[in-house]
């Protein structure tokens, strides 16, 4: 043998020894890690999987479909449309059972098909269940929209949805620059969320709507054959154990259309019998136009007028003790539409649309002329009928001193704002005060 076929052989053992040693060691599980983390060998290289193992499922986070191997969750690799995996005893093709096994929790219809919940005496969320998309690697599968009911005849400005995941703290909002009511309502309404989650996984197993899962696979090589499942779920987890099918005659709790036990709510429109005679504000005003206006204490009233329709007036401090104490001498009291450069567009406004101009950030008034309520001044406040609204002093307590600007956040502005609306709509009375709740 010439010296170049001996260095031939010679490279060629080292090479077939080098990998024997790697595959070898890679059974080792501190080298199977590095190695796994570099890519030199796949996850389940070497291992082929125990006849035991039987549960499969997507992980809802990371959208990938996975067994479990009793220990831990391991990734099942992509196949070529068609092929099959094979997971022990059993064969199935991957995309079709992810499909199967995803479409199932987000798209299976619930009992009712969306859940309407009574909040409080004004508003009303609409919960609805899909494939809402991703956010800082979160997927979202629960839609909240929030609305004010119907009884009180407004146009609707606070129903920005909200989206949650499997975790109250993932829940998030969609637009940052505004105000999402429902967040405070969670701070004060969270078994409301919990009925809405008791809702969404109800067709799970032993749920009130419980439902089963149709899935084609080859049992111990047997050949294709369709089975029905119940679909668990466990933190991020919707999975289910192919050992376990439903047998016999097992009927879907699903069938039952009052399966879910609990009655949605219907936004009926029942006559108002009494609302408050005003809302004041009374604030402290830190920017001006002029140098002797500013810090000046102002006050803004939605109350009647003289015609009887109700319209937002404005008045400054010099006669405080008679502004703060009088419900009715509109004398002390400026029309709004007079005053161009301040609060003219609040001329018309009903109160809703009038608060929503005066606390939205940015371009509200309250943030454009720096308005603070401070504890130094106790006349400060919003006041109902002339008495300052529940929880004020609680609330005073974190804005205490801050201007409706970038000072104060967007959490402390929302809870003012739902402070406020809370107060204001929960003060009207009604022909029926009886919910009206129905199937």
């Amino acid at each position: 043998m010439n010296r170049n076929g001996l260095h031939y052989w010679v490279v060629a053992a080292i090479l077939a020894g080098l990998l024997i040693a790697l595959y070898f060691s890679s059974q080792i599980p501190m080298f199977k890690s590095i190695y796994s983390f570099f890519g030199f060998f796949p996850d389940d290289f070497g291992e082929p999987i125990s006849d035991g193992t039987s549960i499969v499922g997507v992980n809802l986070k990371d959208d990938q479909l996975q067994y479990y191997t009793g220990e831990e969750w391991r990734d099942i690799n992509s196949k070529k449309n068609g092929e099959l995996f094979p997971m022990g005893k059993y064969e199935f093709e991957p995309a079709l059972f992810k499909k199967s096994i995803e479409d199932f929790y987000l798209y299976s219809e619930r009992r009712p098909k969306a859940l309407s919940i009574s909040v409080n005496d004004w508003r009303y969320w609409v919960v609805e269940i899909g494939d809402f998309g991703y956010d800082n690697l979160n997927r979202y599968n629960l839609k909240i929209a929030s609305h004010i009911k119907k009884r009180f005849k407004v146009k609707d400005l606070y129903n920005e949805p909200i989206y949650y995941n499997d975790k109250i703290s993932d829940i998030v909002k969609v637009d940052y620059s505004f105000y999402v009511l429902a967040f405070q309502e969670y701070n004060k309404y969270k078994d409301k969320f919990v009925q809405a989650i008791s809702w969404r996984d109800s067709i799970l197993e032993d749920g009130n709507c419980e439902r089963f899962l149709e899935l084609n696979l080859d049992e111990n090589k047997k050949g294709m054959g369709k089975k029905l499942y119940t679909v668990r779920k466990v933190g991020q987890y919707i999975f289910v154990d192919l050992s376990e099918p439903v047998y016999g005659v097992a009927v879907e709790k699903w069938k039952n259309e009052s399966c879910f036990g609990v009655k949605n709510y219907v936004d009926d429109d029942i006559k108002i019998t009494k609302e408050p005679e005003e809302i004041k504000f009374v604030f402290l005003r830190r920017s001006a136009h002029s140098f002797l206006e500013r810090n000046k204490i102002e006050i803004l009233k939605y109350s009647k007028e003289d015609n009887g329709v109700k319209n937002w007036r404005f008045s400054r401090g010099d006669q405080l003790n008679s502004i703060i104490n009088s419900n009715r001498d509109l004398n002390l009291y400026v029309q709004v539409k007079y005053l161009d450069s301040i609060y003219k567009e609040l001329n018309n406004k009903n109160f809703n649309e009038g608060f929503v101009l005066l606390t939205r950030p940015d371009d509200g008034l309250f943030w454009q002329n720096s308005v603070t309520f401070d504890s130094d001044k106790s006349v400060e406040g919003v006041y109902i009928n002339g008495k300052k609204i529940d929880g004020w002093n609680e609330l005073l307590k974190k804005i205490d001193g801050k201007e409706f600007n970038s000072v104060l956040n967007d959490s402390l502005r929302s809870e003012f704002t739902y402070k406020v609306l809370d107060n204001y709509y929960s003060s009207f009375k009604f022909e029926d005060s009886k919910e009206a709740n129905v199937q």
